[in-house]
């Protein structure tokens, strides 16, 4: 039975502040990881991950010309930790908004996952290739994630 006391049923409003971290995220974490899995999809045919979507979809893998050097084993090797770290960063912008040192946290957080994925391997609890650049290359990553945040988005829309 309804007094006409009840308080309105509550409903989402969308600020523009929560519509610009909807469009960051969407620019700095969904974009990067489009991307990135693309070229990984590409450059990477004997990973797992790639056979078993090769596999769920019923895909015969075409190799691309291997090259031995220059833009291809930079992308090859160290790329996608560096998307990684840098998606990270800004995922993790996104998680801990009002947290009073983002840099730090943003930095933080995708060095340690980063580093603890690279000894994962190491010590063979994870499939890979330990590498210390892998480490560099996500913490190079998550440093730009950082920066821009601290910069850039961080003093236009505090």
């Amino acid at each position: 039975m309804q007094t006409g006391r009840e308080k309105p049923a509550a409903r989402m409003v969308i600020t523009t502040g929560k519509r610009k971290l909807i469009v960051w995220g969407m620019m700095t974490v969904l974009l990067p990881l489009i991307i990135g899995a693309t070229l990984y999809y590409i450059y990477c045919p004997e990973v797992w991950f790639v056979q078993k979507v090769d596999y769920l979809f019923g895909i015969e893998h075409v190799r691309i010309a291997h090259k031995s050097g220059g833009i291809y084993r930079l992308i090859r090797n160290y790329f996608f930790d560096f998307i990684w770290g840098y998606t990270l960063a800004n995922a993790t912008y996104i998680i801990f908004n009002n947290n009073a040192k983002p840099m730090i946290v943003c930095l933080a957080i995708p060095t340690l996952l980063g580093t603890t994925m690279e000894l994962l391997q190491l010590f063979n609890l994870a499939q890979g290739t330990f590498d210390v650049w892998d480490i560099a290359a996500e913490i190079l990553g998550a440093s730009l994630g950082a920066f821009i945040i601290h910069f850039y988005l961080r003093r236009k829309y505090p």
